[in-house]
């Protein structure tokens, strides 16, 4: 017999950082980005095996892992 909320996702924690600088550039307003994704490098489960006869039926799978990521972007007239 299966336990209330058993099948549920568990918890996870999950910390994305980023730092932008803003910089005036031939009369317009630039921002430059550099972000890590998932930080912390928590393997955040984001699927379920739902294939009845896999042998890990039902098990946590998935996830996103660590990643870093660099933009530039327009913003607008100084």
């Amino acid at each position: 017999m299966a336990v209330p909320n058993g099948y549920r996702y568990p918890s996870y924690f999950n910390l994305n950082i980023g730092l932008e600088k803003r910089f005036p550039f031939r009369g317009y307003q630039w921002a430059a980005r550099v972000a890590v994704v998932n930080f912390t490098g928590s393997n955040d489960c984001n699927a379920v095996i739902n294939n009845v006869d896999a042998p890990n039926f039902l098990m946590f799978s998935g996830g996103q892992a660590r990643a870093f990521t660099a933009r530039i972007r327009f913003v607008g007239r100084k």
